[in-house]
């Protein structure tokens, strides 16, 4: 609760990411975040509508970072992740936010994620959950994901001002700092 949001308030952050068990918690204090199927994305399908659900039930304006599971994405079985996204996009009445994992996928992998994410009603591409420490630099990842005409959550390895801005500069729209 108040303790987890003293700093993100002390700083005046919009918001703050938390597991989907923790988004009450801190609905007072601040605009929650929350990650669905962090970090890989490999929990079943219906595991990761419950937690939408659950966070929504009460309050649409949490935000949704949604991690795919990245075996569609690899295997390119991309109905596969398109069934997902409409299941997902059809719960989520705030901004859902698709990670990406740029460091992890090829341009090709990627640009087909953001069609499909184009396509499907998502609002926003992610750079990264942050849990890959061989990434490219936050601004790299943004670099490769910087053509979708939706907007950009830099996220993963932002832990600084100056890091923060270099990212802006590249193109994104929203800052995931750590």
């Amino acid at each position: 609760g108040v303790q987890t949001c003293a700093l993100p308030i002390c700083y005046k952050f919009y918001g703050i990411c938390v597991a989907p068990v923790n988004v009450d918690s801190v609905f007072s204090y601040l605009q929650p975040v929350c990650v669905i199927g962090y970090p890989y994305g490999d929990i079943t399908q219906q595991a990761k509508l419950n937690d939408i659900e659950c966070i929504t039930k009460e309050d649409e304006s949490t935000y949704i970072d949604y991690v795919p599971d990245f075996s569609f994405i690899v295997d390119n079985i991309y109905d596969l992740l398109i069934e997902d996204l409409i299941k997902v996009r059809g719960l989520v009445k705030n901004e859902l936010r698709l990670i990406v994992e740029a460091g992890l996928l090829n341009q090709e992998q990627l640009n087909k994620v953001i069609s499909i994410a184009e396509s499907y009603n998502v609002d926003v591409i992610k750079t990264s959950t942050g849990t890959y420490k061989n990434d490219p630099s936050p601004v790299e990842r943004i670099k490769m994901v910087r053509h979708t005409k939706l907007k950009v959550k830099a996220s993963g390895g932002i832990k600084d001002l100056k890091t923060a801005l270099e990212c802006i500069e590249a193109g994104a729209d929203i800052i995931g700092s750590s």
